[in-house]
């Protein structure tokens, strides 16, 4: 299951792998999209992905909230573990409620800096993985992301992993 839907069938994918720098300078920064040559014009491509990647760390660094939900639906449907201490269900529904849940997260974080570490794409979907340094503290997440035909998200997942130690 993906996101709570069964995954499509699978066809045949031509997989890239692609190794870059990260916004950091970091070279470890790398990606992975399989690309099906038969999806609609709609399909990430390595470029799109990384490009995108690249533009929601940066604005998650600004903390700009409304560059971050510029790129989803009104309708999109977010789940995180986080959101049910900040607006009450770990599952956020709507622009506006997701808003919400980002603008009241971030006026309890001091500081916040994301750095890439992976990215992955397989047709419409993303897996943005990174560092989170908030308030001192170090943890590696990951943001799963689907887009609607309209190249806007209609489905994300955040997953945050365990504190890493200092390097």
């Amino acid at each position: 299951m993906y996101l709570g839907k069964a995954r499509p069938q699978a066809v045949p994918l031509e997989a890239k792998k692609v190794t870059g720098f990260s916004p950091c300078g970091t070279p470890s920064c790398s990606f992975i999209c399989e690309v099906d040559s038969e999806m609609s014009s709609n399909a990430l491509t390595p470029q799109s992905a990384r490009a995108f990647a690249d533009r929601w760390i940066s604005a998650w660094n600004r903390k700009d909230v409304e560059a971050v939900l510029a790129d989803f639906s009104d309708d999109v449907m977010f789940t995180s573990p986080r959101a049910k201490s900040v607006v009450g269900s770990p599952r956020v529904v709507g622009k506006s409620q997701l808003r919400e849940y980002w603008t009241r997260s971030l006026s309890r974080i001091q500081s916040l800096r994301f750095t890439l570490d992976h990215v992955l794409c397989d047709g419409d979907r993303l897996a943005i993985l990174y560092i989170a340094e908030i308030d001192g503290k170090c943890i590696r997440a990951v943001e799963f992301l689907n887009f609607g035909p309209d190249g806007l998200i209609r489905e994300g997942e955040a997953m945050h992993g365990v504190e890493l130690e200092p390097a």
